[in-house]
């Protein structure tokens, strides 16, 4: 499906200021209990890293063995993803191996000369539950040196029958693609008070004059509808920040497959988990 496209957990690529970004959240300020820091180094006086690196969060009770697994398999690709490689990772070990390992190799090169510490903080959070679907947003935050730090959010959302991870290619009607395009351009604009004539291109995003804007694989179902979020870089400069846009549930009722209405109509009734 050409409009739609697959976002990766990461450090992003350090180029600008970490001031000055824009950060338009509509759901995902919720609490979040973090543990406590591992320390990678000495700290004082040379810099170390702090390293907060979360579990996967309580599932709902009654799922089968099979759903538990697939939905905690998936998570925990995303909340221990290596910082730098597309290889997996299974476990909150091997993500610190990966960290120790890349301080000792900046060390002897002069991490001594350093400002100041790195941190990285991952943790996972139900952001959304019903009987039907389930939401996980995994956020990874911090500075790992360079001209700023690195923040990416990360949508998982699962259909609870079957505990697939779904993709909007499940819930948008192939011949609707264009119009769900409209839709999300439509609040994107509205969440950036970007005009209606006005290019996206001219006001300083990644699209091509004349393209549709690509629309990716993060997101998440809310109460209110369909939650896309958009990371730095993803579509315009780390300086513009992230974007997160809900398309609301009843602009949906006419581009969704017959069978995944049942997947977000119910949220309209439903309480993001906190």
């Amino acid at each position: 499906m050409g409009i739609f496209r697959v976002v990766t957990l990461g450090v992003v690529p350090l180029l600008a200021s970490l001031t000055g970004c824009a950060a338009l959240f509509p759901y995902s300020e919720q609490a979040q209990e973090l543990p406590e820091p591992h320390l990678i180094g000495a700290c004082n006086p040379t810099p170390c890293i702090r390293a907060a690196i979360g579990d996967v969060p309580d599932l709902p009770e009654g799922l089968s063995p099979e759903v538990q697994e697939l939905v905690s398999s998936a998570v925990s690709a995303v909340l221990y993803a290596p910082l730098e490689s597309d290889e997996k990772q299974g476990n909150d070990e091997k993500l610190l191996s990966e960290l120790v390992d890349r301080y000792e190799e900046v060390e002897e090169g002069g991490l001594s000369d350093a400002p100041i510490d790195w941190e990285i903080t991952r943790n996972a959070t139900v952001l959304y539950q019903s009987a039907a679907v389930l939401t996980v947003e995994v956020r990874s935050e911090g500075f790992v040196g360079g001209a700023h730090g690195f923040n990416d959010r990360t949508l998982l959302t699962f259909d609870l029958r079957d505990g697939k991870r779904l993709a909007l290619k499940d819930l948008i009607e192939p011949k609707s693609e264009g119009v769900f395009q409209g839709l999300v351009e439509a609040q994107f604009r509205r969440a950036r008070e970007i005009p209606p004539r006005e290019s996206l291109a001219d006001a300083g995003y990644f699209v091509k004059s004349g393209e549709p804007m690509l629309v990716p694989e993060n997101f998440g179902i809310t109460p209110g509808g369909l939650l896309v979020q958009y990371n730095p870089y993803e579509i315009a400069p780390y300086s513009y920040g992230p974007t997160q846009i809900v398309v609301p549930t009843e602009a949906l009722a006419g581009v969704l497959k017959g069978d995944a209405k049942p997947l977000i109509e119910p949220s309209a009734q439903e309480k993001p988990k906190a």
